[in-house]
């Protein structure tokens, strides 16, 4: 299947990439200029339409991972969706678990009314909105990313060296994922031809504090809040045949800061 990956260097699209590539025709976006081992095209949404693009490449299945200014973001997900329409190919689209955010006493699943008090929320729940008028499309939501690339392990990395001290709320109630397995899911999703909405994350949850506790001691600032949750759960059979708990995470991550 030829895919394109919009994002393809972002820390979900690299691992996209990596899990995608020996057995898929990749084509990767993003604003980068480097050379890659598989087709690549560097892309600036924020100055530049994409449906000459996605006449020119005629993708399978079209990926969004994209980062950038909101309202470019907003109108290259309508071209999108516009020649996913007429061309009738999926689209799969990474939200985020902030189209909660304006509901944080709760763990949300799949199909909880989204409900968002941030511009970050909102603008994820309007590209939403626009793929559920497809016949076939995933809308994958995340927690907390993170994986040996990512900037929240790099931070670890960092005050490990500098013995600075990070900030932490105390009360804030969190699930987690790596992004290896966000990719491992998300093959599959595409090997079974699975459309809907999944929330791709750890099936139990820690607190902020513990989280980073397990990592720098108590090289940490505790900020106390009212208790607030910042978490998803998953009632996709996809997700309960291959659950991820956080002391996996928490494992994999110790194993990265140990090379």
């Amino acid at each position: 299947m030829k895919i394109l990956i919009l994002g393809d260097t972002g820390l979900i699209g690299s691992a996209l990439v990596q899990k995608l590539i020996n057995h898929h025709d990749i084509i990767g976006l993003s604003r980068s200029t480097a050379h890659f081992d598989y087709e690549h095209i560097a892309f600036n949404i924020e100055s530049t339409g994409i449906t000459s693009l996605l006449e020119s490449t005629q993708p399978q299945l079209i990926i969004s991972a994209l980062r950038g200014d909101f309202d470019q973001q907003l109108q290259r997900h309508h071209e999108i969706l516009t020649y996913s329409k007429q061309h009738q190919i999926p689209i799969h689209f990474y939200s985020t678990a902030n189209v909660f955010d304006g509901s944080n006493q709760t763990i949300h699943g799949e199909m909880d009314q989204t409900i968002s008090v941030s511009p970050y929320g909102n603008f994820k729940i309007e590209v939403e909105n626009l793929i559920k008028t497809l016949p076939s499309y995933a809308i994958i939501r995340l927690p907390m990313v993170f994986g040996k690339d990512s900037p929240r392990f790099k931070e670890i990395q960092k005050i490990l060296i500098t013995q600075e001290k990070l900030k932490v709320l105390d009360l804030l109630e969190l699930s987690i994922v790596l992004d290896t397995y966000i990719a491992d899911i998300h093959a599959l999703i595409i090997e079974r031809n699975l459309s809907g909405i999944f929330h791709i994350t750890s099936q139990d949850t820690i607190s902020m504090k513990a989280f980073y506790q397990s990592f720098l001691g108590n090289d940490i600032i505790i900020e106390s809040i009212p208790p607030q949750i910042f978490a998803l759960k998953s009632t996709q059979e996809l997700l309960l045949e291959q659950p991820l708990d956080v002391q996996q995470v928490v494992s994999t991550l110790n194993t990265h800061l140990k090379q």
